[in-house]
């Protein structure tokens, strides 16, 4: 039973006209919600792959470890066959620290030619801050460059 049956027809009120559809503007902002996850899942997962490089090159001695695991879980190694891929794998990891051992120094050679040129160019202001800028970037992008931590000094 509805509240206006068995009134006149004076007081029984018209329904309100349902509101326009605006199927532009909801398809625009579903296009705008899309296309944002999109790049904020993007830049998340850039910014992911970045560290996960990082971690890499800055703890070297996981690598091996890292690698045989996944290769063991990928390609269902056996006990006998991950101990052969260990070997491998270390063996291999050596030489190529040994090839980066002998590149790094050209790297960070050029990269202080780079530095150099560019500050030849610029005023005392923009020169200190390029050398600003500078300082942090073999620390930064080239991990193996970057000088290693030393050990504390004993006190005697």
């Amino acid at each position: 039973m509805s509240v206006t049956e068995g009134l006149p027809p004076q007081h029984q009120a018209p329904l309100p006209a349902l509101p326009r559809r605006r199927w532009g503007l909801t398809l625009l902002m579903g296009l705008l919600f899309f296309v944002s996850g999109g790049l904020c899942g993007a830049g998340i997962g850039m910014w992911l792959e970045r560290q996960h490089f990082l971690e890499i090159f800055r703890n070297p001695e996981k690598g091996p470890e890292r690698i045989v695991a996944r290769m063991r879980s990928r390609l269902q190694l056996d006990d006998r066959q991950a101990r052969q891929v260990q070997a491998i794998v270390e063996k291999r990891v050596a030489a190529l620290e040994e090839v980066h051992r002998q590149v790094d120094p050209l790297l960070a050679k050029q990269l202080e030619l780079f530095e150099a040129e560019v500050a030849d160019v610029l005023n005392p202001q923009q020169q200190a801050e390029w050398h600003k800028y500078m300082k942090p970037l073999p620390q930064k992008w080239y991990p193996l460059l970057a000088p290693k931590p030393s050990a504390p000094k004993a006190p005697f």
